[in-house]
């Protein structure tokens, strides 16, 4: 006999990137960072100034 099915919807995923903050230092502050170019999504979210592929290190 097959199992009963649930009739409710099963949770969201969890998130697959860090939370977004408003600048690095409040990233760093948080425990979060380094994020580098080509590899982690929240790169994008952060200015680099020094241009090295690196942001919030």
């Amino acid at each position: 006999m097959p199992a009963p099915t649930s009739s409710r919807p099963k949770p969201p995923p969890a998130p697959t990137t860090d939370p977004r903050f408003g600048t690095c230092k409040q990233a760093n502050n948080a425990g979060y960072g380094p994020y580098y170019r080509g590899v982690d999504p929240e790169y994008a979210w952060y200015i680099d100034r020094n241009k090295d592929g690196v942001v919030c290190d």
